[in-house]
């Protein structure tokens, strides 16, 4: 819940810097204000992605299915599940997905 919370305060940040972008009239600092505006971008689009996982991850886990392999049925391991949360695969169902 913290994670989502950072998420959607990290998204009305880069909305309000994409919003409030304004490039000079030098033409270095027109290119310095756009690299950052797509930068801003980047950065709203990955926090977007991110934040519809934790809320699938937290609609797992009201529906008492967090912590097993979408593929396999089994038990995520705890060690994986620290480092990432949202994760749906157990390790040898990731690098499957990885080899093919």
């Amino acid at each position: 819940m913290a994670l989502e919370e950072s998420l959607q305060s990290r998204a009305k940040l880069s909305a309000a810097e994409i919003r409030d972008s304004n490039a000079g009239a030098d033409p270095i600092d027109r290119a310095s204000a756009e690299e950052e505006h797509q930068l801003a971008i980047a950065a709203r689009v990955r926090d977007a992605a991110q934040l519809l996982d934790v809320r699938a991850a937290l609609k797992r886990i009201e529906a008492d299915e967090f912590g097993w392999c979408a593929e396999t049925g089994e038990m995520i391991g705890v060690g994986r599940l620290l480092i990432c949360p949202t994760t749906t695969l157990c390790v040898e169902a990731r690098e499957q997905e990885n080899s093919l």
